[in-house]
């Protein structure tokens, strides 16, 4: 039997990288032969794919515009007759049980029931609930010469509404069901630096009827009582008063039913005080009584195509709001934390060069730990595995000097501002790297020499240190590198004995605490303002770190 012949074609394709090229033997036309696989799909097609996948984001993601008795309805007709008894029950009973358990495995059971407690004013209450400290004293126990708890009912009402569908009156929490509810929704994804933002001006308006509306502390100037007001939104009868300053700018004077004389002062959107000399009352209430870091803002997340952590500005941003609104001054309740998450986190930081989250991850490992040592807490020290005293790996300073010499230099001196002397004294790659920077361009004689006009040459020969610092305002960046070199060799050579001295005594024997350097104890703190520090850099080291945030909460507060 002949062979059978190929069917010719005058089909014509495009050659793509993987296209075969064959040739008819009887015309010498070349076809192209497609491999198998999906076929391409036209651009109408991709923008309906899109489209499709915006949807079903939109549909678990993103319950603001749509309404709860719509996600209930979609659960109800995907179940269709076999619902359970369950899941039968009204949306609001559904929810009451929610908020009674506090239980996330609820919205496992079944789609209708994730619907049915996926809403906005859930995901707003919920926070509500986790961060509002509800069983602080404060100036309405009788400690303070005031008389009863929450005795204005208006106060009361007002809290009871923010809250609901909460019942206020017997859904408070403890301490323990506190962290445990702060824990459960930080890990869910919808509970973003956003959410948590804007629920801030709510929180603080609560803490305010809680500690002062509720204390009946009564306001006898009427222009500051309507500044409250406009705080509070609350809208009264009668002449309205024109320029109101804004709450955040003036000190509230009211008088308690006891006769004494309470001062209450905000800070937008992080805090309120309230003080009574009479009384020997200092309180500050919280706006957010943040107690838990959770992982991914220590670690980062992961990202790209390979899965490596990274940081995202907005995972900063809510770091730095923690920190603000736990305080600096102690809140009497530790905040709960992994430091092996922060010390991968800090890692992280170094090996993707991003400097601001590094700076975030290093305030929060020395103040935090650093406040346990000060404290005592030796159980919550040995979990985080802190030894006696505070000190960071050693190997972060080896990761660092590995990158190019002069983008290394920044996050050197955060390393160093941390806890200098973590710093691996006979390290010969930090040795070779300091002598890299000492040498990298060699500090003008004439720099170093040359006097102002309308200075006399016996001003020249003064203490080296005054030449150095008059010669700082000259010195170019080049310069300051060189210095920061010939430095750090000096310091590694005397890093040996300043060790257990700080070790002992960090808040005068160490070369930084807090952020802040001791210049006027340590001898190499004084070098190095003198002869490393240009410009405004000087002033910054000589002043704490921890109340320093790249982010400021209080600031985007336009009341």
């Amino acid at each position: 039997m002949p062979p059978r012949s190929r069917p010719e074609t005058n089909t014509t394709s495009i050659a793509g990288p993987n296209s075969q090229n064959t040739t008819d033997s009887h015309n010498g036309v070349s076809t192209k032969k497609r491999r198998p696989g999906r076929p391409l799909l036209s651009f109408a097609e991709l923008a309906a794919r899109k489209a499709a996948r915006l949807s079903k984001r939109k549909y678990h993601d993103d319950n603001v515009e749509a309404s709860s008795s719509s996600l209930l309805e979609t659960a109800q007709a995907r179940r269709g007759n076999a619902s359970s008894s369950l899941e039968k029950l009204p949306v609001e009973l559904l929810e009451k049980i929610f908020l009674y358990a506090l239980e996330t495995n609820f919205c496992r059971a079944s789609p209708y029931l994730a619907a049915a407690v996926s809403s906005q004013r859930i995901y707003r209450t919920l926070i509500r609930l986790a961060f509002f400290r509800n069983d602080f004293p404060g100036p309405s126990s009788s400690s303070n010469g005031v008389v009863g708890v929450l005795q204005n009912e208006s106060a009361r009402e007002k809290i009871a509404e923010a809250l609901k569908p909460a019942d206020y009156d017997t859904m408070r929490l403890d301490d323990a069901e506190r962290v445990y509810l702060q824990s459960t929704i930080l890990k869910c994804r919808w509970c973003t630096k956003q959410c948590i933002q804007d629920q801030l001006p709510a929180l603080m308006q609560m803490v305010i009827q809680r500690h002062w509306v509720g204390a009946n502390i009564t306001i006898s100037d009427p222009v500051q009582q309507a500044s409250l007001d406009e705080l509070l939104q609350l809208r009264r009868g009668g002449g309205a008063i024109e320029d109101v300053p804004p709450a955040s700018s003036v000190l509230f004077r009211g008088n308690a039913p006891n006769g004494k004389t309470y001062y209450m002062s905000i800070t937008p959107l992080v805090s309120v005080s309230i003080n009574c000399a009479e009384a020997s009352v200092r309180d500050v209430h919280r706006v957010l009584n943040v107690r838990v870091i959770p992982d991914y803002l220590l670690r980062g997340r992961r990202s790209g195509h390979d899965r490596t952590f990274s940081f995202e500005d907005e995972d900063i941003d809510l770091l730095e709001i923690f920190r603000h609104e736990y305080g600096f001054d102690g809140t009497g309740h530790d905040m709960l934390f992994s430091r092996p998450a922060l010390q991968a986190g800090i890692k992280t930081a170094l090996d993707t060069q991003n400097a601001r989250a590094l700076t975030s991850l290093l305030k929060v490992d020395e103040f935090f730990t650093r406040r346990r040592l000060e404290t005592g807490s030796a159980a919550l020290n040995a979990s985080q595995g802190v030894g006696e005293y505070f000190a960071i790996p050693g190997e972060y300073f080896l990761r660092v000097v590995q990158m190019p010499i002069f983008e290394a230099l920044p996050f050197f001196k955060l390393l160093l501002r941390c806890n200098a002397e973590s710093m691996p004294s006979d390290s010969s790659e930090i040795t070779q790297w300091a002598m890299e920077l000492s040498t990298a361009t060699p500090v003008s004689e004439l720099s170093l020499s040359e006097s102002d006009d309308d200075e006399s040459d016996d001003d020249n020969l003064e203490y080296d240190g005054t030449i150095r610092r008059r010669a700082r305002q000259r010195k170019t960046p080049q310069e300051d590198t060189a210095a920061f070199g010939r430095w750090l060799l000096d310091f590694m050579i005397e890093l040996p004995r300043y060790v257990d001295e700080a070790r002992e005594n960090p808040s005068e024997k160490a070369l930084f605490y807090y952020g802040a350097i001791n210049s006027h104890s340590h001898e190499m703190g004084r070098r190095f303002l003198d002869e490393v520090c240009i410009g405004s850099s000087r002033d910054e080291l000589t002043q704490s770190w921890i109340q320093k945030m790249s982010f400021d909460v209080s600031k985007t507060w336009r009341g």
